[in-house]
């Protein structure tokens, strides 16, 4: 055999497996047909905030609330901003604010309708909150995008800060029903925004959808979030009220913060029962 040939040789030797070794862990992604719903969920993943906007434009009849995959176009694109954010890259920051933005704002989008998911896109914006990295000017970043996505649902004219996907709340396991609910169990940035923003929501401070459902205070107290309790305390929360469910039936948020095993929170609680302690509200 020729010098020659027996290089050819070895060269496709060498390739077919590789190619046929970055096919089998390849999605094969440029080789599909995809529908426009599909597109967006790409586009919001990766915040191509430029095919996204052609993308609305374009197509004005497709489904742009839920496709085939766990969570909305929204959701989407608040991952890779969380990710972004602690990263410090500013750019994509922008850019996933501003894909956000444009999908929110487009007239087909629907802040309530979540098929097969426990949340909205503003309550999953608020329980990524505890991923966001303590730095001040990170914090200020992921306040913007909060604050973006509030701008846009108040100019909807059935937007309500109350509402509540009833069907999916399971407050054990970490389901708030309502945007007030999930910055008491998950956040602070995002509590004191909706504080301030909606003062509505202090008038029944510890406003729930049924006796068997959490209080603000007791999501507190269930996911250890020691700022916001105190903050809730400030307010009036009564952290002698009851929940009636399940297994800790009859207990009040002392004792659920107790069976949590959060030590300190329910140090805290007690040494506000005793008079021990001072607390502060939002600044």
């Amino acid at each position: 055999m020729k010098p020659k040939i027996i290089i050819l040789f070895l060269w496709i030797s060498s390739v077919i497996p590789m190619r046929s070794q970055v096919g089998a862990t390849n999605l094969d992604w440029d080789n599909q047909d995809y529908t426009s719903t599909q597109k967006l969920e790409i586009f919001a993943k990766g915040c191509n905030l430029y095919q996204i906007e052609r993308l609305l434009k374009n197509d004005t009849i497709f489904e742009i609330n839920y496709g085939q995959i766990t969570l909305t176009p929204i959701q989407l694109a608040i991952d890779a901003f969380i990710k972004a954010n602690n990263n410090n890259e500013l750019w994509k920051c922008d850019q996933c604010i501003n894909a956000v933005a444009a999908i929110m704002k487009d007239k087909r989008y629907n802040y309530k309708l979540q098929p097969l998911r426990t949340q909205t896109d503003l309550i999953y914006a608020i329980k990524r909150e505890k991923d966001v990295v303590n730095n001040n000017e990170i914090i200020q970043r992921f306040e913007f995008l909060l604050y973006t996505m509030l701008l846009i649902l108040d100019t909807k004219a059935d937007f309500d800060i109350n509402y509540s996907i009833g069907t999916y709340v399971d407050a054990l396991n970490g389901h708030p029903g309502t945007a007030f609910e999930a910055s008491s169990a998950y956040g602070d940035t995002s509590f004191c925004m909706l504080v301030k923003r909606y003062p509505v929501l202090l008038v029944d401070i510890d406003k729930r959808t049924g006796y068997n459902k959490f209080t603000p205070l007791m999501y507190a107290a269930r996911f250890n979030n020691l700022k916001t309790a105190k903050k809730l305390l400030f307010y009036g929360a009564d952290y002698l009220k009851k929940f009636e469910a399940y297994e800790v039936n009859g207990i009040p948020v002392i004792g659920i913060s107790r069976r949590a095993g959060h030590t300190a929170m329910t140090k805290l609680l007690t040494d506000y029962k005793d008079g021990k302690i001072n607390v502060a509200g939002c600044e």
